[in-house]
């Protein structure tokens, strides 16, 4: 959604996304702030903060995990036996955490719906792995 600033782009979302929740969708929400500009992957660690995904972890394998650690610090303390991600010091090591983040959000067992707020604000990693997301399993 597009448009001058108060024409009520997010109030409209929020309809959408409560007519998906009604529908049996789960929804996961994400808003940007301009502070927030460099703070990488923001959103996208809110979605996957999120209750309804909290089940996916379990089956996750242990790549996934780690990979998705370096986002979610709080699951090397969940799992104490999961390594360090080591530094994505090579352009090929973030397709491996690409591929790893779009493999946990496509694992959600029903529909869901991401919705980002304001997503002008968002950093570039972001905006990137939005476009993987959007390529990486075209029937999803």
């Amino acid at each position: 959604l597009t448009g001058e600033a108060g024409i009520g782009k997010t109030r409209l979302a929020e309809e959408m996304l409560d007519w998906a929740e009604r529908q049996g969708i789960v929804t996961l929400t994400a808003v940007c702030y301009p502070s927030e500009k460099q703070l990488a992957y923001a959103p996208v660690a809110k979605w996957l903060r999120a209750e309804s995904l909290q089940p996916v972890f379990g089956h996750l394998q242990k790549r996934q995990l780690v990979e998705c650690s370096r986002l979610l610090p709080e699951l090397q303390n969940q799992h104490r036996d999961l390594p360090d991600p080591s530094p994505l010091s090579e352009s090929w090591q973030r397709q491996h955490l690409f591929s790893a983040l779009a493999q946990t959000m496509l694992s959600v067992d029903q529909p869901f719906l991401l919705f980002v707020d304001d997503l002008p604000w968002s950093d570039q990693e972001t905006l990137d792995w939005l476009q993987f997301l959007l390529r990486f399993e075209p029937g999803a």
